[in-house]
């Protein structure tokens, strides 16, 4: 358990320090506690096609993270925030998709193995593929994520995707308020696979 806990010491001490040579490095492991979203400067966004052809990107405004020192991860995406630049769409997507009266937030979670990555320098990445727990709109599951972890120096890191993660709205009961939003919109189709991406900004705690 020591070994560990010093393992995760050292990758985060890293992260922060990823312009430092390795000599520099071990002589300033000052334990800077766990990560922390960074809010505006993280997105995620989804696409949806309508009628076969017609493809939007959409995000949502308000998203909470966290990594701790063991690699635990965790983000909550927050429903009501949901943006697609038209208010009544956005209204009709947290009513009759989301629910958000009912499921307020994504909740995901991820175990990262921060000693890998712990020999990054600033402006430097690396890329890993890791699993990632969904409890979405009552339902939980999991998917594979390919990602790249970049240092960003000054006590940052970026963790983004390198493809588009295709959520099936089949696998998380949202096909009856995809259709009620077909309905009310007019519209011939609306695609039931979504593609999703983020860009998520993390900064050590003192």
């Amino acid at each position: 358990m020591r070994k560990l806990l010093i393992g995760c010491v050292l990758a985060v001490t890293s992260f922060g320090l990823g312009a430092c040579s390795g000599s520099e490095a071990e002589t300033e492991l000052v334990y800077s506690g766990p990560w922390e979203l960074v809010d505006k400067d993280s997105a995620v966004s989804f696409v949806s096609v309508k009628n076969n052809a017609v493809s939007e990107t959409h995000g949502f405004k308000f998203l909470i993270g966290k990594i701790n020192a063991d690699g635990k991860a965790e983000l909550k995406i927050i429903l009501d925030s949901v943006s697609t630049n038209i208010d009544i769409r956005d209204s009709r997507m947290r009513q009759f998709v989301f629910e958000t009266n009912q499921h307020p937030y994504v909740s995901i979670t991820a175990d990262i193995d921060l000693v890998s990555f712990k020999s990054i320098s600033v402006g430097d990445g690396q890329d890993a593929s890791i699993f990632l727990n969904l409890d979405m709109h009552g339902v939980s599951g999991s998917v594979v994520c390919d990602i790249r972890v970049s240092n960003l120096g000054d006590g940052r890191v970026r963790v983004e995707t390198r493809a588009p993660i295709v959520i099936s709205a089949s696998d998380y009961n949202f096909i009856g308020g995809i259709n009620r939003l077909q309905a009310l919109a007019g519209l011939d189709a609306i695609s039931p696979n979504v593609p999703v991406t983020f860009s998520l900004v993390f900064e050590a705690q003192d």
